[in-house]
């Protein structure tokens, strides 16, 4: 993974994906906020949440440098929950899914991929609206 993650940031890519998400959010740490934590559960769904989270780790920080009003640390919140309440979106989008179907399945009681998905994708979404409230919350109300 750390390979992974070197090359990414050799070849620019996070320095492209960074100036790409300061665009798209104006210079705004709410909407910064908001774009990070549902990019990320999304992602973090269809992809490892782990690693993904590792690679994004560097985009975040160079956007809290970046962004007045992100010195708070609100922006590794929004990765933190976005990356781990978006895993539990599909099966391959956290480890503790994977082991937790495949020891099921070794106990006799397979999950389908779509009945995890039947339970898997309203869970996340719930949770990713809860954590965004959350966020919404500390970013207009702390002082």
């Amino acid at each position: 993974m750390m390979i992974i993650v070197a090359i990414l940031e050799d070849t620019g890519i996070f320095k492209w994906l960074s100036i790409r998400s300061f665009e798209l959010s104006r210079g705004s740490v709410v909407r910064l906020s908001l774009i990070l934590i549902f990019i990320t559960a999304i992602l973090s769904a269809l992809l490892d949440n782990v690693p993904f989270i590792i690679a994004m780790l560097p985009v975040v920080k160079y956007l809290t440098n970046s962004i007045p009003g992100a010195e708070n640390m609100i922006l590794y919140w929004a990765l933190s929950l976005g990356g781990c309440l978006g895993g539990n979106g599909f099966i391959i989008g956290s480890s503790a899914s994977m082991v937790t179907v495949g020891l099921a399945e070794r106990l006799g009681y397979p999950v389908k991929f779509k009945q995890f998905l039947k339970k898997g994708l309203p869970v996340m979404f719930i949770t990713i609206t809860i954590s965004t409230l959350c966020l919404l919350f500390i970013l207009f109300y702390r002082k």
